[in-house]
């Protein structure tokens, strides 16, 4: 009935060994952080904060273009070419096709709202900015979408995937003191669709230009009852493309940015499957084609 005492000889020595490592952490900690003081003398992120000088790449450039446009140099490296008009112009026209078909019915808006800052709705943006609107306000989920939006002149409402219509209805008409006369669904999903029913005002309009989804529910009694008219819209025709080639000169420096990255066609399937996966961000990405 005696306890072996092999046991206790065995937990000794294991607590001997603990208290042992116990002991050397003061040691590597204070080794750590002083391995991490002297890092910080060199790193970027506890350097004092300086106005730097804007590099002297070209007088036309952003200073944020200019940093870019100096770091490519010094690699031997140069940015893709600018767009050519024909790449540029695309989105113009379609999106003023639609704004056609609203003058069309007499619908001269005051107050208007878009549903997605990308390509359609940043474009919508600058056609109605260049046709004289100046209340346009642009929601998105995405913080730099929105920012883009801001630099070319809109009003903007950050969106959560939380909120629900009714409330982001009020946070819009808050910001601009109305409700929209006119609502752009740059989105076309049925999310969208329904947040654009619910922003618009009575007797307003909604212009359906995005179009993701192939169907999406209608309320039918609210359509008729608060008289919202629905105007769709896609493709273009000659008039929209020649106030498009009038008007491109105006927007040529915002419409530029759009333009994000350039891929050959074999690179497409990679540069997809990444944008889909969110491993890569771009507004918009052309393909180029051997010449």
């Amino acid at each position: 009935g005696h306890m072996s005492l092999s046991k206790p000889v065995e937990w000794k020595s294991h607590a001997t060994l603990l208290i042992a490592l116990f002991a050397c952490l003061p040691i590597l900690a204070k080794s750590s952080f002083e391995i991490a003081l002297e890092n910080s003398k060199t790193h970027w992120a506890f350097q004092p904060i300086a106005q730097p000088s804007i590099p002297l790449a070209s007088k036309n450039l952003r200073a944020i273009d200019a940093f870019v446009l100096s770091q490519l140099r010094q690699k031997n490296l140069s940015p893709a070419p600018p767009a050519n008009r024909k790449t540029l112009i695309r989105r113009l026209y379609h999106d003023l096709h639609g704004f056609h078909r609203l003058r069309r019915k007499s619908i001269e808006p005051e107050t208007i709202a878009i549903i997605g800052s990308g390509t359609i709705g940043l474009c919508c943006l600058l056609v109605a900015k260049s046709l004289g609107c100046k209340n346009i306000l642009v929601l998105d989920l995405i913080e730099e979408k929105l920012s883009r939006a801001e630099n070319f002149g809109g009003q903007t409402i950050q969106l959560s995937k939380e909120d629900y219509p009714a409330k982001v209805a009020e946070k819009a008409e808050s910001e601009i003191g109305t409700k929209p006369d006119l609502v752009i669904d740059a989105v076309g999903i049925e999310a969208s669709f329904d947040q654009a029913f619910q922003m618009v005002s009575e007797k307003g309009n909604v212009l359906l230009i995005g179009n993701l989804a192939k169907e999406v529910q209608l309320p039918l009694q609210d359509l008729v009852s608060r008289e919202t008219t629905l105007v769709g819209t896609y493709g273009f025709d000659i008039k929209a493309f020649i106030e498009a080639v009038n008007m491109l000169p105006a927007i040529n420096v915002e419409l530029q940015t759009f333009i994000e990255g350039h891929c050959t066609i074999e690179e497409v399937p990679d540069v997809m499957t990444a944008l889909a996966k969110g491993e890569r961000q771009a507004l918009k990405i052309v393909i180029d084609f051997p010449s």
